[in-house]
C-alpha cells in the first residue's frame, strides 16, 4: 500500500477506535482485491455469531427524518440545523447528500475528515453516467431512473439550500461536480433502514439512509444466500472503552455487525465479506 494511503487508513482506524467504535482483529478493512481495488476480507477464520464490527450511530452521516432525533455528528452541525428548519425538509437522500458535501468542504477540519477522505473519488453511479453511457439504457427498466442529469437537480433542489449558507456549502467547493460526487457516493453505500413489524412478522425497507464509516466498505450482495454478515442498530446506550488514555464513553446507539450463518474463512475461494 503507498505510503499516503496507509497513513489514511491509520488515521482513520484511529479515528474509529477513539471514538468507541470496534474492528475484530481478524478482519483487513483495506485488503487488496484481484480487480484493483480495496476490500474487506477476513484474515483468519471468524466463527458464526461473532462480532466484527460496532459503529457508534454518531458516527454516521445520518439526517434524522421529521419528529425523531439522531446523535450523528454531521446532523447535530450548522449544515444540520440548515436542514432542519426547512419546511418541507429536503428527503433523507438528499439532507445526506447535503450534509456530505458539507463535510467535505470543511476539509481537515471535519469531524469527519478520516472517512471521508478515504472515499473514491468517482463512482460508478448512474448519476455519473456519460451521455454515451446511458444511451445503452434505453428500453431497460434502468432507463427512467437516469432520465434527469445531476446538474440539473442542482439548479433547481440545491442551490435554493446552499446559496444562502456559504459558510456551510463554499461556492467554491460545493458546485454541481462536487454535488454529482457526493450523490454518487450516497447512491452507491448508504444504508437504508429496515423496519420490522414483531406484530404482523413483515418488514419493509425504510426512507432513513446512514453513511456508516466501515461498514460500507464491505461488498454488497443481492442474493441472501451469499451475505455472510448480519446487521443490526441498536438504539440502546452502550458504556465502551476507547481512546489513548483509555477513558469510557456511552454511546447513544450504535451498528453491530456479526458473522451470519456462513463461517469466513481464508482459505475459501472468496473469503471476501458481503451484507
Amino acid at each position: 500500500m503507498e505510503g499516503s494511503k496507509r497513513d489514511k487508513t491509520h488515521k482513520f482506524l484511529y479515528w474509529l477506535q477513539s471514538q468507541g467504535a470496534f474492528v475484530h482483529e481478524s478482519l483487513n478493512l483495506f485488503a487488496p482485491l484481484p480487480n484493483g481495488d480495496r476490500g474487506l476480507v477476513a484474515k483468519s477464520a471468524i466463527k458464526r455469531d461473532t462480532q466484527l464490527l460496532l459503529i457508534p450511530k454518531a458516527l454516521c452521516i445520518h439526517f434524522p427524518l421529521a419528529g425523531s432525533s439522531s446523535p450523528s455528528l454531521a446532523a447535530s452541525g450548522a449544515a444540520g440545523a440548515v436542514l432542519a428548519a426547512r419546511d418541507p425538509r429536503p428527503s433523507p437522500f438528499m439532507s445526506t447528500v447535503l450534509l456530505l458535501m458539507a463535510e467535505k468542504a470543511l476539509g481537515g477540519a471535519s469531524s469527519y475528515a478520516p472517512y471521508v477522505g478515504l472515499l473514491p473519488t468517482a463512482t460508478d453511479a448512474l448519476l455519473a453516467w456519460s451521455e454515451a453511457e446511458l444511451a445503452e439504457l434505453k428500453g431497460t427498466l434502468l432507463e427512467h431512473k437516469a432520465a434527469e442529469k445531476c446538474a440539473a437537480v442542482y439548479e433547481r433542489e440545491v442551490l435554493p439550500i446552499i446559496q444562502p449558507h456559504p459558510d456551510i456549502w463554499p461556492q467554491g467547493s460545493c458546485d454541481a461536480d462536487a454535488f454529482e460526487w457526493a450523490a454518487g457516493m450516497v447512491q452507491s453505500r448508504a444504508f437504508h433502514l429496515v423496519s420490522d413489524n414483531w406484530l404482523t412478522g413483515t418488514h419493509t425497507e425504510g426512507v432513513d439512509q446512514f453513511l456508516i464509516p466501515a461498514i460500507d466498505m464491505l461488498n454488497h450482495a443481492t442474493l441472501a444466500e451469499q451475505r455472510s454478515t448480519e446487521l443490526r442498530l441498536v438504539n440502546a446506550p452502550l458504556t465502551v472503552s476507547c481512546g489513548e488514555p483509555e477513558r469510557e464513553i456511552t454511546l447513544d446507539g450504535y451498528f453491530t455487525m456479526v458473522a451470519g450463518r456462513q463461517a469466513l474463512a481464508p482459505q475459501s475461494q472468496s473469503p471476501r465479506i458481503f451484507i
